[in-house]
């Protein structure tokens, strides 16, 4: 019987394919990296953004709820503007806000407050509402 001999030869360094195939898989993870990345940076900007215009709305609130009722009417509504640190923060801000009596109960006025901005890809993000309701102060409403 003849043996059959197999030379072990030790291999020193790395074939051409590994070391490609290693730049292949590093090049996917640090694209992958880089997306995870911008990602999570745009939705917190988003984020940041929209409790920038849910502060700003609680404010232009208690700034109204401060004026005599009997001056709480549509051309106070208005002449109402955006804080300009709050319009500096917020992309192509609006400020809508609206003044109405009940019409079931000529006692409490609906005011409220909207803030709508530019979203990081162009488009108008969801806007922040505010609604809240002042009763006549001295007066029982229904």
């Amino acid at each position: 019987m003849r043996r059959v001999r197999f030379s072990i030869h030790k291999r020193r360094g790395y074939h051409l394919m590994e070391i490609a195939g290693a730049i292949v898989v590093l090049g996917v993870a640090a694209t992958l990296t880089t997306r995870l990345i911008v990602e999570s940076t745009r939705v917190e900007r988003s984020n940041s953004r929209r409790m920038i215009a849910i502060n700003e709305a609680s404010n232009v609130v208690e700034r109204l709820a401060t004026i005599d009722w009997d001056r709480l009417d549509a051309d106070l509504a208005v002449a109402t503007k955006l804080d300009p640190d709050a319009a500096a923060r917020l992309p192509q801000a609006s400020l809508k806000t609206t003044i109405d009596r009940s019409k079931e109960d000529l006692l409490i006025k609906k005011i409220q407050v909207e803030i709508a901005w530019m979203d990081s890809t162009g488009t108008r993000a969801r806007p922040v509402t505010l609604t809240v309701w002042r009763a006549r102060p001295g007066r029982n409403a229904r």
